[in-house]
């Protein structure tokens, strides 16, 4: 079922942020914030939304707008997100359907079988300190008597 149409009257002012998932970082050098202000400006000159300010940082941004229609929030910010950061590249669909190997599927059935993250054992634990998710990895249920 879609979502319903996001409900934006025209002259009202809005706080709009977007964070990236689980705090990752959005923008790792100086070029890479110099990319979404080249792509701001284009989405700028396709909508032209008021934008009274905006501030961008490492792992998300927020703008301050008010929008002349009903619809121009959306559209905005519709068409800057769709840009941006990358586009999908042409093979995606056989990317992400691509069969895995005996080695991958062998890490994913453990991984369902024992109810354990998936990924080699350093990238879990240095995921797990960075996501401070540490306490998630301990055995579940009382630990054995000795």
């Amino acid at each position: 079922m879609p979502r319903r149409p996001r409900n934006c009257p025209a002259g009202t002012c809005f706080h709009v942020i977007n964070r990236g998932v689980a705090r990752l970082t959005l923008f790792e050098k100086e070029s890479d914030y110099e990319a979404f202000d080249r792509v701001l400006a284009l989405a700028y000159s396709r909508v032209p939304l008021p934008i009274y300010s905006y501030i961008v940082m490492p792992n998300h941004w927020h703008f301050v707008v008010q929008p002349q229609t009903d619809t121009q929030l959306t559209e905005f910010f519709r068409w800057l997100l769709s840009e941006w950061p990358i586009p999908q590249p042409r093979t995606w669909v056989a990317m992400v359907n691509r069969s895995q190997n005996e080695v991958e599927e062998n890490a994913i059935r453990k991984c369902l079988k024992k109810g354990q993250p998936y990924g080699s054992d350093l990238f879990v634990s240095q995921s797990s300190v960075r996501l401070q998710l540490e306490h998630t990895l301990r055995s579940r249920g009382r630990p054995d008597k000795q």
